[in-house]
């Protein structure tokens, strides 16, 4: 699972960029979600099946829906992405799992 996000400051390839790391996350197999303006880039390169949502808000309401126990899960961005907020939403999920 690979849940990325924009990478910003890349200048005027960003969009390109982001698909190209769509299309290495479909190349490996990897299940993914991508988040934010310019992530729509890497789920069109990750193809059929990739989810994509807005904002971060958006991605950890939908967690639930694709995030199973088990499953190992890659999160990037850039930091001003607020991604933190993702990943404790992760760990609040496997804690409540755990019990």
């Amino acid at each position: 699972m690979a849940i990325l996000g924009d990478m910003l400051e890349l200048g005027g390839d960003a969009g390109r960029l982001h698909e190209q790391v769509g299309v290495c996350a479909k190349n490996t197999g990897a299940f993914t979600a991508a988040c934010g303006p310019l992530s729509k880039h890497i789920a069109a390169g990750a193809g059929e099946g990739a989810l994509w949502y807005p904002d971060a808000d958006g991605l950890i309401a939908a967690l639930p829906d694709f995030i199973r126990a088990g499953d190992a899960v890659l999160v990037k961005a850039s930091h001003a992405m607020g991604f933190d907020r993702v990943v404790e939403a992760l760990e609040r999920m496997a804690s409540a799992e755990s019990c």
